[in-house]
């Protein structure tokens, strides 16, 4: 499997609170939560009919996944220290990063578009 999309889970890493303060962090635990905000926050936003679809699909429908994201086209994804397979980042869709990272405006866009 390939990702549809990628998220930011390193440096410069987000302040994630706890017990009253902002603590830097990353991480699938940080950045799965991020992406599940803007989503629902666009979802929101879009017109009646068009809310409340699966997402994963309409992310090949149209503009969306060039006009939604920011193509990511550096960075790989190779296994260490064994066997040393995997991908690297390229222009366009690919096996690292999928679309990129979202752009909420231009997904908002791209979404009500379809």
């Amino acid at each position: 499997m390939v990702p549809d999309v990628a998220a930011l889970a390193g440096p410069p890493l987000y302040d994630l609170p706890l017990d009253g303060h902002a603590l830097p962090d990353g991480g699938t635990s940080a950045a799965a939560p991020l992406r599940a905000a803007l989503v629902a926050r666009i979802d929101a936003a879009l017109p009646g009919g068009k809310r409340q679809r699966f997402l994963a699909p309409l992310l090949y429908k149209g503009d969306v996944g060039r006009a939604g994201f920011s193509d990511v086209i550096s960075g790989q994804n190779t296994s260490r220290p064994s066997p040393g397979k995997g991908y690297t980042a390229k222009a366009g869709f690919d096996a690292v990063t999928g679309w990129g990272v979202p752009n909420g405006q231009g997904l908002l866009a791209a979404l009500a578009a379809v």
